[in-house]
């Protein structure tokens, strides 16, 4: 398998981890770490660290853990998603106040990693490298380092799809299942937009690049290369601001800011699709009940005719922190939640959280219709473009670059910069702020 996201990320800190254990003159260089205490016999008292739905769901099987496990006690704390990089960081930096175990973002797990290189359990030591073969690849490669130590446990993915009013295109004779590029479905756009009087989709223009960052991926591409150089002047990533700019320009997009502007749009009829993380299954089921039986789903347009219909937008890790007490319980916890079908099932059909987890895709959770989007199975369209999804490299410099890019995409799509010129301004940024070479 590529394994690119973290190798050089880590480099230097498995260098550091490497003298560290040398220096401990009581520890042979081949010992291994036992993590085969029977279930009865473990014990620790965990303090697990999440937000929201990710929180609720820990909490919720924490209790199934702590029947098999009746030496362990586990407090599963929603201290919000911001507090918990907050108080991580700050935690991290103290050598206290930490968690046992902690959720962590895809998109923030290279910056805690390159920053604190031995602030997290190499998971490997107790036996998670023989599960790669059970996660989606993409996300396995984003917790594995340059040796093959496993930084965190993959847990939630977002693969991605169309979102789209079943209503709004019968209105318009607009036949989903006739959508294979981006080009067909611009044209879509402008028949419903004539039509049915509603915008195509909805952008964040001058706040979040959700859609440049799918669709850059779904065409293999991103911010960084496979080797952390700068990427996006990459015809891929050029191609994705041309196509959202022509659809800004075919006047199909509405700018909306913000989550509360996209809720907003969509709970007031505005828009006629969302092409977003299968995660947005939840905020429709919850926030907009009464569009029930309005809604459908089909797979992200190619950028041509047989093209990868494939991305990945968002998704999350389950991480031990390093200065717990009881690795091995933290360990256990981990594995029990994210690599278990039932208990990962249980997560998608309860709190909506799309597991990376494969072997889970064959639990009945997967084909049974749900009424909401017209009794269809649209969990089985999502997983079905798991192994799919290009990988791609974060890196620690990701949320400076993100800022930078949104820049880039406010003055494409709001004020018409030249899609090609523009980038190279922003790539030429980027280096200066993260001295970070351009791809050629």
């Amino acid at each position: 398998m590529h394994r690119t996201p973290i190798r050089w990320l880590v480099l230097l800190a498995s260098l550091a981890l490497l003298v560290a254990a040398c220096a401990e003159d009581d520890v042979a260089d081949d010992e291994e770490v036992a993590a085969d205490t029977p279930a009865d016999e473990l014990e620790g008292e965990l303090e697990v660290w999440g937000w929201n739905v990710a929180a609720g769901s820990l909490d919720d099987l924490s209790e199934e853990f702590e029947e098999e496990y009746p030496g362990v006690e586990v407090d599963v704390r929603d201290i919000g998603r911001l507090d918990v990089y907050d108080r991580l960081t700050v935690g991290l930096e103290a050598g206290e106040g930490l968690p046992d175990v902690v959720q962590l973002e895809t998109d923030r797990l290279a910056t805690f990693i390159n920053a604190h290189p031995d602030g997290f359990v190499d998971l490997a030591e107790y036996g998670a490298a023989e599960l790669e073969d059970d996660f989606d690849p993409a996300m396995w490669g984003e917790v594995e380092g340059p040796g093959g130590e496993v930084y965190a446990m993959p847990w939630d993915s977002g693969p991605a799809g169309v979102f789209y009013r079943t209503d709004y295109f019968e209105e318009a004779g607009v036949d989903a299942d006739a959508i294979e590029t981006w080009d067909d479905f611009a044209e879509a756009g402008e028949q419903i937009r004539d039509e049915v009087g509603v915008d195509m989709l909805s952008v964040d223009m001058p706040g979040d690049d959700a859609e440049f960052r799918m669709l850059t991926q779904q065409q293999g591409s991103f911010y960084f290369d496979e080797d952390g150089d700068i990427a996006v002047t990459s015809d891929e990533a050029v191609r994705t601001m041309e196509t959202l700019q022509d659809m800004a320009d075919r006047d199909i997009v509405s700018n909306d800011a913000d989550w509360d502007g996209l809720v907003s749009a969509t709970s007031g009829g505005d828009i006629a699709t969302v092409p977003f993380g299968v995660w947005w299954t939840g905020t429709l089921e919850e926030e907009v009940p009464d569009q029930s039986g309005d809604w459908g789903v089909f797979e992200l347009p190619a950028f041509e005719e047989g093209g990868n219909r494939a991305s990945n937008l968002g998704g999350s890790n389950l991480a031990v922190v390093a200065d717990t007490d009881y690795p091995e319980a933290a360990y256990r916890f981990a594995e029990f939640t994210m690599a278990d079908p039932e208990n990962q099932a249980f997560g998608l059909d309860e709190w909506g959280l799309f597991p990376g987890y494969l072997p889970s895709f064959d639990e009945p959770v997967f084909s049974e219709p749900r009424e909401y989007f017209g009794d269809e199975p649209i969990y089985e369209t999502f997983a079905e473009t798991v192994e799919d999804i290009p990988p791609v490299n974060y890196t620690e410099d990701f949320a400076e670059t993100q800022e930078i890019m949104i820049d880039a995409q406010s003055d494409i799509l709001l004020e018409g910069a030249d899609p090609a010129e523009r980038l190279e301004e922003a790539a030429e940024l980027i280096s200066n702020q993260t001295g970070r070479q351009i791809a050629e």
